[in-house]
């Protein structure tokens, strides 16, 4: 299985200990991430669904990947939504090893640039939202943003 990650993708990986957020299963977590994607692009006026493949699509085409890893009750991995992100790097490969399926970003989608700047504090408030915590700013790095939890 092969993904790809590269400039004009929004890139997430949030590490949470499922303990403390009482969180039993990493189905539950990934539900919850799909679920804060999907408001998101809700609130850019686009529709979205979740299908029986992991991540969030828009009809046959994904527009945002997922991926997540439990260690000891830890996620690492996360979701790579495709802002404004090149598709021909997509030609290349079988994006998450789903064959016949096809991939987007919010930038065809609504037919105007959209930048990875632009969804992250819509991002940020959903997250909070479905995931019952709040987000402080730590640092700003280039162009990374490190948060933290509480």
């Amino acid at each position: 299985m092969i993904t790809f990650h590269g400039p004009g993708q929004f890139v997430c990986y949030p590490i949470l200990d499922l303990n403390r957020m009482k969180m039993q299963k990493s189905k539950v977590l990934v539900h919850r991430l799909e679920e804060t994607v999907i408001k998101t692009l809700r609130n850019i006026n686009i529709n979205s669904n979740r299908s029986p493949d992991t991540g969030v699509w828009v009809e046959n085409d994904k527009i945002c990947a997922m991926g997540m890893q439990i260690q000891k009750d830890v996620s690492s991995h996360g979701m790579a939504l495709n802002c404004d992100i090149d598709l021909k790097w997509f030609e290349y490969i079988v994006p998450c090893g789903l064959v016949g399926k096809g991939v987007t970003t919010v930038t065809k989608l609504r037919g105007e640039k959209f930048q990875v700047d632009d969804v992250i504090d819509v991002f940020t408030k959903n997250f909070e939202s479905e995931f019952r915590c709040s987000i402080e700013s730590s640092s700003s790095v280039g162009a990374q943003k490190q948060e933290s939890f509480s």
